[in-house]
């Protein structure tokens, strides 16, 4: 894929990364500025906005973009040229919730009876919007709704979830094939009216085919000092191994098999803190991993049967 968007304080940016240098193409104003928008297409993303005579109303949008190879001396022409096309494919409403995190699967996956090839966007319309809800009045409402929608219907779809899952998350990926949801959650105690967030923090795999399934759990570990939930860690899944920040600073492997360790990957600095954000195991080969860090460097790990199987070079 040849663009990568960004968000800058409720604006949407496209940058296109075909030249090598990052060049912006098209951009949008965006009603809900932390909201972590998705793929639909290579030249359409998904983004949110609200109606203006009902704003407990939450519209999401499949959006366009059209790259007319112009250069834009500011960001508000851009924006002015207007070349990014929308369609309302969801609408719901939402009193008190606004949504973060929007990972997107084909239905026909949903139902199991097929089959996504990594790095592929499908061009099946049909699809479910899986959706994290915050709720801003009481963090214990917090859910993840599924929704299916048709990208051709020509009205926007108002419905209902086809599944809820309680919970508070602290961030989400799907695996590369697009059959499991991984995310980190805290629990949440309430006792005589009174929450309390757990320090520790729970790895949680979904299977997508049949979200009634019991999830698959990993750690009990505590990878934040504190226990607030604006602290994001976007862990992974693959088809045997899942990967999370447990103790500060060290990405845990676990074996899904036997929820066994199996490594450690300590990304400590001397004299600071270097926590890692999000992890990612290669597509086509698990035992290749990526890390991102505090320190602004990305980590490539690999296991040793890779690094053995690489041939030295004479």
């Amino acid at each position: 894929m040849g663009e990568e968007f960004l968000r800058f304080d409720g604006i949407i940016m496209v940058l296109s990364i075909h030249t090598g240098a990052l060049c912006p193409v098209a951009a949008r104003n965006s009603g809900f500025a932390p909201f972590r928008g998705t793929w639909l297409a290579n030249d359409t993303f998904l983004n949110t906005d609200v109606l203006e005579d009902s704003p407990d109303d939450v519209q999401f949008l499949a959006c366009k973009f059209f790259n007319n190879g112009s250069d834009y001396s500011s960001l508000n022409d851009l924006i002015a040229e207007e070349n990014v096309e929308t369609k309302t494919v969801l609408q719901i409403n939402q009193l008190d919730s606004d949504p973060e995190f929007v990972k997107v699967i084909d239905w026909s996956l949903w139902n199991g009876d097929a089959s996504y090839v990594s790095g592929v966007l499908s061009e099946t319309k049909e699809k479910v919007l899986i959706l994290y809800l915050n709720n801003l009045s009481h963090i214990n409402e917090n859910r993840l709704k599924f929704y299916r929608v048709d990208l051709d219907s020509t009205d926007p779809v108002i419905s209902e979830p086809i599944r809820t899952i309680r919970m508070n998350c602290l961030g989400l990926q799907l695996s590369a094939d697009h059959r499991y949801l991984v995310c980190n959650t805290r629990r949440i105690t309430v006792e005589d009216n009174n929450w309390r967030i757990e320090k520790d923090v729970i790895t949680m795999v979904i299977r997508l085919e049949n979200t009634e399934t019991t999830p698959e759990i990993f750690g009990e570990n505590q990878p934040m000092e504190s226990s607030s939930m604006s602290t994001y860690f976007f862990p992974h899944v693959s088809s045997d191994y899942v990967a999370a920040e447990s103790d500060p600073d060290v990405i845990f492997l676990w074996d899904r098999t036997s929820h066994q360790t199996i490594s450690k990957l300590s990304h400590r600095l001397p004299g600071q803190k270097n926590g890692v954000s999000a992890v990612a195991f290669h597509p086509r080969d698990q035992e290749v991993l990526v890390t991102v860090a505090d320190d602004y460097k990305l980590r490539v790990w690999k296991s040793g049967n890779r690094l053995n199987s690489i041939a030295p070079i004479r």
